[in-house]
């Protein structure tokens, strides 16, 4: 619910663009304007302006924590991943050199397609969690390839 001084502004707003509707009147204060739609959104939609108890529902709950929660273990497994993969691939072109190419080494195949899974791990707790909590968890890739470094 919206707190009683916004509803307050709204209304305020709401009959002062109605008289200007009736009246033609030009004189209105610039805070108190709605556009058309606004005007008609807010104003004439039963959902929105209500008594004076409630007056604006509102469907918006807050964050659902348990989701971030899920885009941030995501997107520390991407960073796992992501280290992993890479010393794969490495580890393959250091065994086979030029000998083979990388379609040919199973090693390096391996380590695609966990960068693949990686990626879409990464794409996926984006969704679920907001990009300034998640942004800093990719310098965890340093510290996983740290430890994951032949």
């Amino acid at each position: 619910l919206v707190c009683d001084s916004e509803c307050d502004v709204v209304r305020a707003a709401c009959k002062l663009n109605q008289e200007e509707i009736d009246q033609e009147n030009d004189v209105i204060e610039d805070i108190y304007q709605l556009d058309d739609s606004a005007y008609a959104m807010i104003c004439h939609n039963p959902m929105v302006v209500t008594d004076e108890e409630n007056c604006f529902t509102l469907d918006y709950t807050g964050p659902s924590y348990y989701l971030w929660a899920v885009g941030l273990s995501l997107a520390v497994g991407f960073s796992f991943l992501n280290a992993v993969a890479l010393n794969l691939q490495k580890l393959s072109l250091n065994w086979h050199g030029d000998a083979k190419p990388v379609i040919q080494q199973p090693m390096w195949i391996l380590g695609f397609f966990l960068l693949l899974l990686g990626s879409v791990m990464d794409f996926v707790a984006l969704g679920l969690a907001p990009a300034s909590l998640l942004a800093p968890l990719a310098a965890l890739s340093l510290v996983w390839n740290m430890v994951a470094a032949p």
